[in-house]
C-alpha cells in the first residue's frame, strides 16, 4: 500500500539493491536502455524518491538490470519506530521547506516509515535531532502538533551564518557534481564532509584533507 504522496512501492528497494551492485542512477539508465527501456538518470532518481510512477515493463527491464525477483522491489514496512536504532545528534536550528510539494512527517528516519503527516512548501520547522540513513539527511521535529521526521534534503537552513570554510556538512541526495550533470557516488551521501574551499556558489569539500567533489553550496546540509 502506497503512503500519502508516495506514487510507487519500489523505491527504497530499487536504491538499496542498485547501491549493493555498485551502480550509479546513470549507469543503471544506461544498462536499461540496452534493454530498449528509456529511463534517464533523473527518472531513476525520482523512482527512488517515490515521486514518479513505474510502469510493468519498466519494472520487469529493472529487476532483469540488477538480477533480482520482482518481488525483491516491492517494499514491506518497517515497525514504527521513532529512534530506528540510529546514532543521533542533539541540536537546534530552524529549517524552511524547500520542496514544492512539502515534505513528508514520518515516524523513523527512513523512506520505509509510516507518513504521519507533512509540512507544506515555504514553511519553518525547529529541529531538535538529526541523523542520516538511506541516502539521506533527517531531522526530528514537531509541526501541528505531530512529531517525527523529516529529510532535511528539501529544507534549506535558516537564522544562520550558513556554510562557510571548516564548516561540517552533509550532501543532499541527488546533489551533481558542480558544473556539470553528473551525479556524485551514491557512497557519498552517507558520510561527512569538511568544506575546504568557497569560491561563489562551488563548495570544495573532502575528508581528512583530501578532496572528494566540488559541489553547489545549497547542496550541502550543516551538521
Amino acid at each position: 500500500m502506497l503512503d500519502g504522496n508516495e506514487m510507487n512501492m519500489i523505491g527504497n528497494n530499487l536504491k538499496k539493491y542498485r547501491k549493493k551492485r555498485k551502480m550509479s542512477q546513470q549507469n543503471l539508465s544506461d544498462q536499461l536502455e540496452l534493454l530498449g527501456v528509456y529511463v534517464c538518470r533523473g527518472s531513476v532518481s525520482r523512482i527512488e524518491d517515490k515521486s514518479r510512477t513505474v510502469t510493468d515493463i519498466e519494472l520487469y527491464a529493472i529487476s532483469k538490470v540488477l538480477d533480482i525477483n520482482i518481488n525483491e522491489l516491492i517494499e514491506t514496512k518497517h515497525e514504527d519506530n521513532e529512534d530506528n536504532n540510529i546514532s543521533l545528534t542533539n541540536i537546534d536550528f530552524k529549517v524552511k521547506i524547500t520542496s514544492i510539494n512539502g515534505v513528508n512527517i514520518r515516524s523513523g528516519a527512513s523512506t520505509s516509515y509510516k507518513i504521519l503527516g507533512a509540512v507544506p512548501y515555504g514553511c519553518e520547522v525547529r529541529i531538535s535531532r538529526q541523523t542520516s540513513g538511506g541516502g539521506y539527511s533527517w531531522g526530528l521535529t514537531t509541526y501541528n502538533g505531530i512529531k517525527g521526521w523529516i529529510a532535511l534534503d528539501f529544507t534549506k537552513r535558516v537564522g544562520t551564518s550558513g556554510i562557510k570554510v571548516g564548516s561540517t556538512v552533509r550532501v543532499k541526495s541527488g546533489a551533481l557534481v558542480y558544473g556539470t550533470n553528473t551525479p556524485l557516488s551514491s557512497w557519498v551521501y552517507d558520510k561527512s564532509f569538511t568544506v575546504m574551499e568557497l569560491n561563489g556558489s562551488r563548495a570544495v569539500i573532502g575528508i581528512d584533507g583530501n578532496v572528494t567533489a566540488a559541489v553547489n553550496k545549497d547542496e550541502l546540509i550543516i551538521i
